[in-house]
């Protein structure tokens, strides 16, 4: 997917260097990956199926354990999020062939 965005940016963006217009295409693709974020940072996902965890029998850890373990998911889970929004990023903004 990332060589395809990579070849369609190469050919839009000779086009546009030679008509002087604004690649659309990098902007619709900008705008949707705005969108995209804001809906991550939103949080308006919906789970697509019934989570495993349901059938598993709780856990016998005190209220403490259960807070620290709580924390380190959230932590990372903002990684991944902060992981995914640099690749992204990345992709948005390579330039090859240079």
């Amino acid at each position: 997917m990332l060589h395809s965005i990579r070849m369609n940016d190469r050919a839009s963006s000779s086009a546009s260097a030679a008509t002087g217009r604004v690649d659309r295409d990098c902007i619709d693709r900008a705008v949707a990956e705005f969108d995209r974020a804001l809906r991550t940072v939103a949080g308006v996902h919906r789970a697509a199926r019934v989570s495993p965890a349901e059938r598993a029998p709780e856990s016998d850890l005190s209220e403490a354990e259960r807070a620290h373990a709580a924390a380190l998911m959230r932590v990372n889970h903002v990684g991944e999020v902060c992981a995914q929004a640099l690749y992204t990023a990345q992709a948005l903004a390579a330039r090859t062939g240079r």
